[in-house]
């Protein structure tokens, strides 16, 4: 197994499978309803569905990336970096935006294990950053936020079951 192949599976793996001690993000915001997600439980935090656009946002952000696009992904209002959320939204949507997540997470996982070793270490021209250094950060990202999941769940009463 390559190095790529490598970074690609954990991607995935540390997204969707308990790895020890660590909840994955699906954990996370498994059995959250629309409401529940739309909530700020104090001023100046995100909502669960803020941050869980963030995280896609960046996924699909590193993934053209790593393809060698300029183009950033849009964000919805007028916020940036993936920072929005609906002021209201039904189940079905909340339910749209965590599936294309973590369908995210799989096409910038695949994406980085197809990758031979020159292209993992060759720098893009955009951010001048290596896809290695991307991977690593973005495994980094989605650690950071899915505990903040888990922080603005708890906040509300709604624990995650370990």
């Amino acid at each position: 197994m390559s190095e790529a192949q490598r970074i690609g599976n954990q991607l995935k793996r540390y997204f969707v499978e308990k790895t020890g001690v660590f909840l994955p993000f699906n954990a996370a915001v498994e059995g959250l309803t629309a409401a529940q997600s739309l909530l700020v439980p104090r001023q100046k935090f995100n909502s669960i569905w803020g941050v869980v656009n963030h995280v896609c946002y960046w996924q699909e952000a590193s993934l053209l990336l790593i393809q060698g696009s300029p183009k950033m992904p849009e964000t919805p209002g007028e916020k940036s970096g993936g920072w929005f959320a609906p002021t209201q939204a039904a189940d079905d949507e909340w339910h749209a935006l965590v599936t294309r997540t973590l369908d995210m997470n799989v096409q910038l996982a695949d994406a980085l294990a197809a990758l031979d070793e020159d292209a993992l270490h060759k720098k893009n021209a955009v951010w001048k950053q290596t896809p290695y250094e991307i991977a690593l950060s973005i495994l980094t990202h989605n650690s950071y936020h899915t505990c903040e999941i888990i922080t603005l769940r708890h906040l509300q009463g709604l624990w995650v079951a370990a």
